[in-house]
């Protein structure tokens, strides 16, 4: 076979394993949400989400495993060293932030969620494991911080040496 025909070949089977390639990591319209495996851009505020508290995988359309729990310090300092879908700059939402995924802006929580599955709530056995550190302080106390159970929107505060799940966003523009 000459070098011709060869590069011929590697060149055809190249453009279909990058078409293949190309065709899995393709976005998803869901919303006003672009998604693809384990993340989500939101495409009115501009935030990429993981789509699983930290500790879950995204398998299929749901989150699998069990998510990990951390104080307050300890997940401030995960998200900084979290390398996530190719990228580095993960972190603790705002609780403002974080109320944009559970659909609690106007008080209507929706049974289902195609982009952020509860799927890490279905474990009753367990208080508190559908809640959520955000890196909003509270106002009159330095030791607290906002949660918000992701099941149905609900804000508390709590002692930052608490341990709870960690759902982490990134700024995408």
């Amino acid at each position: 076979m000459n070098i011709k025909k060869l590069s011929k070949i590697v060149l055809a089977l190249a453009l279909v394993i990058s078409s293949q390639i190309g065709y899995a990591e393709e976005w998803q319209t869901i919303d006003h949400y672009q998604v693809k495996n384990g993340v989500a851009k939101d495409t009115k505020t501009g935030l990429m989400w993981m789509r699983c508290p930290l500790g879950m995988k995204w398998k299929g359309e749901t989150c699998v495993g069990k998510s990990n729990e951390y104080t307050w310090k300890k997940a401030m300092q995960t998200a900084k060293s979290t390398k996530y879908a190719g990228n580095k700059n993960w972190r603790v939402p705002t609780v403002e932030e974080l109320r944009t995924i559970t659909g609690n802006q106007d008080g209507n929580i929706p049974d289902t969620n195609p982009v952020f599955p509860r799927s890490f709530c279905n474990d009753t056995q367990k208080q508190g494991n559908c809640i959520a550190w955000t890196s909003s302080n509270h106002e009159n106390r330095s030791n607290f911080a906002w949660i918000l159970n992701i099941n149905d929107g609900h804000e508390d505060y709590s002692g930052k040496e608490g341990k709870v799940a960690v759902q982490l966003v990134r700024d995408e523009k």
